[in-house]
């Protein structure tokens, strides 16, 4: 299928068009979301918001030829983005396991020595 008949098809929602794109750009895309997040799971999800994304955004596009690069920079976008919520949500918390916030800070403090 010619990529501006692809676009267009796009463009007026067509169904067949948005599954003939995922099967032709899911494993390019996996790959490179693959590379940033390095889990399967978290991959997949990128893909798939890429194509949730691409069904509202897809009259952004004004060049049909550069339709696998712009799917591949939503995906590297989406990706970091991923990472840094889970980055977000995960490391300051983990910080104070354990610890209430008066012995976390008695804990830091420098004990004084008996010369």
């Amino acid at each position: 299928m010619e990529k501006e008949t692809l676009l267009q098809k796009l463009k007026n929602k067509d169904p067949q068009a948005l599954r003939f794109l995922y099967e032709m750009f899911y494993k390019p895309l996996f790959q490179a979301a693959f590379f940033i997040v390095n889990d399967v799971g978290l991959a997949e999800d990128v893909v798939h918001e890429v194509f949730l994304k691409l069904h509202h955004k897809i009259d952004q596009l004004q060049d049909p030829s550069k339709l696998g690069v712009w799917l591949r920079r939503m995906a590297v976008n989406k990706a970091w983005d991923m990472v840094r919520s889970r980055a977000k949500g995960t490391l300051i918390p983990e910080a104070k396991i354990g610890y209430t916030d008066e012995q976390f800070i008695c804990k830091r403090q420098i004990q004084p020595t008996l010369a």
